[in-house]
């Protein structure tokens, strides 16, 4: 009886003055643990209706910092890098929020409008949430692409081991049974970069049988 009383106070504090009586503690408290969780984070299989179908033998990937040149790159040869297959503002920025800034679809999770409310509860997603968020769209996008594929690696070679395609992306594509061979370009990592590639296109991954 007196744990009751205790959860009745708890739940009269927190309550706004216009609400009806008399209360109902149990469903009142219920709602409160709701409105105060953390929202969950979307899965691969979530996102991938997010993002649009691509033809076959279209996609680029891009590691070590070859973003602006891979972006350059793609656009100049008919190929597709995550973000050009955002479908409705879950995979990019597609809108404005209330300041004007570039922001994702309202509906998104990473969007302000979705987050503001969890955010003034002290639950709002952190770095973590957002960084694992970026992962599951990025194996999205590996499980919806085919073919060849083309990734851009930057002037050293080198994959960067805790890299978003060395950790998601890479495995992915070696599990998809549609994905033939991966063919690496050189870019330069400079945000002002071009897109002219630094090498010829080689073979940096082909599957067993594949010719």
């Amino acid at each position: 009886m007196t744990i009751q009383i205790i959860v009745s106070a708890f739940a009269l504090l927190l309550l706004p003055t216009a609400s009806p009586w008399p209360l109902d503690v149990f469903s009142t408290t219920e709602t409160l643990a709701k409105r105060l969780d953390k929202p969950f984070v979307p899965g691969a299989s979530d996102l991938r209706p997010h993002l649009e179908d691509v033809p076959s033998s279209s996609c680029m990937f891009y590691t070590g910092g070859t973003l602006a040149a891979a972006q350059q790159y793609a656009d100049d040869n008919e190929l597709f890098i995550l973000a050009d297959l955002d479908k409705d503002g879950w995979a990019a920025t597609s809108q404005e929020d209330e300041d004007g800034q570039p922001d994702y679809n309202a509906e998104c999770p990473m969007s302000w409008a979705f987050q503001k409310q969890y955010a003034e509860a002290g639950v709002g997603w952190g770095e973590a949430e957002r960084n694992e968020y970026f992962d599951n769209l990025s194996e999205a996008f590996a499980q919806k692409c085919n073919g060849d594929i083309v990734l851009a690696l930057p002037p050293s070679r080198q994959m960067p081991g805790d890299s978003v395609f060395a950790r998601v992306e890479w495995p992915v594509l070696q599990f998809n049974p549609t994905v033939n061979t991966i063919r690496s370009v050189v870019l330069n990592t400079d945000d002002d970069a071009d897109g002219t590639p630094l090498s010829p296109l080689e073979v940096f991954w082909q599957r067993c049988g594949t010719a």
